[in-house]
């Protein structure tokens, strides 16, 4: 599950690292924490490996976000 996360941060790195720039950090970051809570409620609730798999990726699209927008 570790790499499905890896792999996720580097593709949101790639594609949304900078998105604060062009919208401001305030949307960006209110994002974040609603894509993290979304992470947060299909990781508690899974049962299958596709709810992990999705659970992850929402946390590094969020992780991304926090980070490209200068949250963390």
């Amino acid at each position: 599950m570790f790499g499905i996360y890896a792999l996720a941060v580097l593709a949101a790195l790639l594609t949304v690292g900078s998105l604060s720039d062009y919208v401001g950090r305030r949307p960006v970051l209110l994002s974040a924490i609603v894509i993290q809570a979304a992470g947060l409620v299909v990781l508690s609730q899974a049962n299958g490996l596709l709810e992990l798999v999705i659970g992850r990726i929402l946390q590094g699209l969020a992780t991304v976000l926090l980070q490209g927008s200068g949250g963390g």
